[in-house]
């Protein structure tokens, strides 16, 4: 079995096509929608697996689990090929239904044998605000940074 080293949520993945380095920019942890249920913007999942010994692929399986408890989105990744000392994964997460506000789970999952063993969860946020609230709030941080400081 590999070993999961780290996941990360972002918004946008980035590869550099001559060295493989990889940028993830605006990472997620939640979002504010004005209505439910929504569709979920688009997000990265992002993972680094290590080879332990003899392993030669990595299988693993990405969730997202509503508050309630219930699966909003399940993905299976088989990368082809071999994986040499290390592999990274990128899901894209996206288009599923947002029914409920709450904390949100991003669980990562690996297949060893017969069964999936859990190896991150990554929390993420989702707000309701209505559009009135979100103007009069706007109008607040803009009356402040207009506003002569105090001293």
């Amino acid at each position: 079995m590999a070993l999961h080293v780290w996941s990360i949520l972002a918004q946008t993945v980035l590869v550099d096509q001559f060295t493989n380095s990889v940028s993830f920019i605006q990472v997620v942890e939640g979002f504010t929608v004005s209505a439910l249920p929504a569709i979920a913007p688009q997000m990265m999942l992002g993972s680094l697996w290590s080879r332990t010994g003899n392993e030669t692929a990595v299988h693993s399986r990405v969730k997202v689990i509503a508050p309630d408890g219930s699966e909003a989105l399940s993905i299976d990744n088989r990368p082809p090929g071999l994986i040499e000392a290390k592999a990274r994964t990128i899901t894209h997460l996206a288009g599923y239904q947002l029914t409920l506000p709450g904390t949100y789970q991003v669980l990562v999952e690996q297949r060893q044998a017969d069964r999936w063993e859990a190896e991150a969860a990554i929390p993420f946020e989702v707000n309701v605000v209505s559009s009135a609230d979100l103007v009069a709030i706007l109008e607040q941080r803009a009356h402040a940074l207009s506003s002569p400081r105090s001293r």
